[in-house]
């Protein structure tokens, strides 16, 4: 009996046309950028409308779909690497950078207390008026939120 209901069920489910998802679009794209992409899809040009006995229900097409991405390796080109040099310092500490944007310094003393602050000029910092100790020097690059710091000693 239950082979003879059986086979008709299968031969109904055969005979189906089964996809697999689908959606009819107005409109869509494909959006990527550094940090992700994304393919989507906009309007409901198509409508299934099911009847039940008790109810109705309505599906629409319209979906947002993420494609998969992998991070390999990150790169940031906006750092700069910033060298130094005499380290003990006498007059006046030397700059290395890759950069040619306008860096400031601003100059610490061990206990934190602000000392000095200016603008690097000709590659050269000129410490000639600070007493011997250890000090704190953070370069900035103006056009950009980045900085470095170090521990110098002045002789």
């Amino acid at each position: 009996m239950k082979a003879i209901l059986y086979l008709p069920l299968c031969m109904v489910l055969m005979s189906l046309n089964l996809a697999g998802q689908y959606a009819i679009d107005a409109a869509g794209s494909y959006v990527k950028n550094g940090a992700y992409s994304a393919a989507y899809s906009v309007g409901e040009v198509s409508t299934l409308t099911v009847r039940g006995v008790h109810s109705t229900y309505v599906s629409t097409s319209g979906v947002i779909q993420p494609d998969p991405l992998s991070i390999t390796g990150t790169k940031n080109p906006g750092i700069a690497t910033i060298r130094i040099y005499p380290n003990p310092v006498n007059d006046f500490l030397r700059l290395e950078t890759d950069r040619t944007d306008l860096i400031q310094y601003v100059i610490y003393s061990m206990q934190g207390s602000f000392l000095a602050q200016g603008t690097v000029r000709g590659m050269s910092v000129q410490l000639d008026y600070l007493t011997p100790g250890m000090y704190l020097i953070k370069f900035s690059l103006v056009d950009f939120h980045e900085s470095q710091s170090f521990l110098i000693s002045k002789l």
